[in-house]
């Protein structure tokens, strides 16, 4: 498996957080890289999402949805499975953690993961920095 993570702390509530995450339709607003998205059902397990991303349209499924904490998703390329995490978790001193974590999983992970693993999650920080920004105010 090749995985890469990043975080940030933020002063917007776990709430503030899943509420942007779980409302994919408006992805865009705080995802500059999302030209278009569409979810197919509700926010949870089990559900399909197409998003269009630099001209390439890819179709992802929702495996894990657990308000206001953790939302997971995956994207199956054939020799390998993209998985995103995104873990909200609310820290001691009333900010919360904002984390994006890339997995890059399958039989061809050792080889394929250093290629589109970084490409994939290049603009997390930036991505991470909007969304809190305007979970915040």
């Amino acid at each position: 498996m090749w995985t890469v993570a990043n975080s940030l702390e933020t002063k917007a509530s776990a709430e503030a957080l899943w509420a942007y995450l779980a409302d994919v339709d408006n992805w865009a607003v705080w995802n500059d890289g999302v030209d278009s998205i569409e979810l197919h059902g509700p926010f949870a397990p089990g559900s399909e999402f197409t998003m269009v991303t630099g001209g390439d349209e890819i179709r992802t499924k929702i495996v894990e949805t657990t308000a206001p904490t953790c939302y997971i998703d995956e994207t199956d390329m054939g020799d390998v499975v993209v998985r995103v995490v995104h873990e909200i978790a609310p820290l001691p001193s009333g900010s919360t953690r904002l984390t994006f974590r890339l997995e890059v999983d399958g039989p061809a992970a050792d080889r394929l993961g250093p290629e589109i693993g970084p490409a994939i999650s290049a603009d997390f920080p930036a991505v991470m920095a909007k969304l809190a920004r305007l979970a915040e105010e």
